[in-house]
């Protein structure tokens, strides 16, 4: 991937977010077994996708819903339970995933993406598991360095930014050594993701969907209507605050129809 690395633009970024894939190329991406990710549906563990009009109704899942279910595998692998492992996928994870892919997408080169991917990292940790009952817990490092989630106090000895070896080794409040740390890179994961996603576009077949993507922006341009679903991408580009390179004209400035000279009676 880092040989054919190439920025997307905002609308572009916007655009492979919307893409949906079927359960198995769900499967293939998250490394959920597809018998997993039935379960916790009708469990409603996980938010429902799209449902797909057709024979068989087949789910179709979106980057978030990608994202979701990543954030899911990685906390319950470590022994979080569902419930608790939705709700913090829901509330702290997908939200910075999202957030990191629209950074690192734009950057112009690999290293650049992969640094950028890096910077933020959370640590999830288990403060008062007693009798069975745990209470789990997070704290966020920016560039190695831990920052203040609101609601929370920290007390590292002398250093009131510890990197994330010295908080491990002394733990919140100076609580002592942390056995049981999972740490998390939401860039990392973004970036994974993203990569995955444009692998298995390859491999239906679609590899010029760039391409694709800019001539529908260049008829957009020209004031052509698109399909709906890229004109909703092309809104959530320009929510977003990343500007697409060149002014849209939108299909409002088509040129209007010269009149045919009147007859003269």
């Amino acid at each position: 991937m880092n040989q054919s690395w190439e920025p997307l633009s905002a609308v572009e970024i916007a655009e492979l977010k919307a893409q949906h894939f079927s359960p198995p190329e769900a499967s293939y991406m998250t490394g959920i077994a597809p018998d997993r990710m039935l379960g916790w549906h009708k469990l409603g563990l996980i938010p429902e996708p799209r449902e797909v009009k057709g024979r068989g109704h087949r789910r179709k899942y979106n980057f978030l819903q990608l994202a979701f279910l990543v954030a899911m595998r990685k906390l319950s692998r470590w022994g979080m339970p569902l419930e608790k492992a939705k709700l913090f996928s829901e509330a702290v994870l997908v939200p910075r995933i999202a957030e990191a892919f629209d950074e690192v997408f734009a950057k112009t080169t690999f290293r650049e993406a992969e640094q950028w991917a890096y910077i933020e990292t959370l640590a999830f940790y288990n403060t008062g598991f007693q009798e069975g009952q745990g209470d789990y817990e997070y704290s966020v490092f920016l560039e190695n360095k831990l920052v203040p989630v609101e609601g929370e106090r920290y007390w590292i000895g002398d250093d009131p930014e510890p990197d994330l070896l010295t908080w491990m080794r002394q733990g919140p409040m100076d609580q002592g050594p942390l056995d049981d740390v999972l740490i998390i890179i939401p860039g990392n994961i973004a970036l994974s993701l993203g990569c995955e996603i444009e692998e298995v576009l390859r491999l239906r077949g679609t590899e010029d969907w760039r391409q694709e993507v800019r001539q529908m922006m260049a008829d957009f341009r020209e004031g052509k209507k698109p399909p709906t679903s890229f004109e909703q991408s092309v809104r959530e580009a320009l929510a977003s605050g990343l500007r697409p390179d060149k002014p849209l004209k939108g299909s409002k400035t088509r040129k209007s129809r010269k009149r045919k000279p009147s007859r003269k009676a």
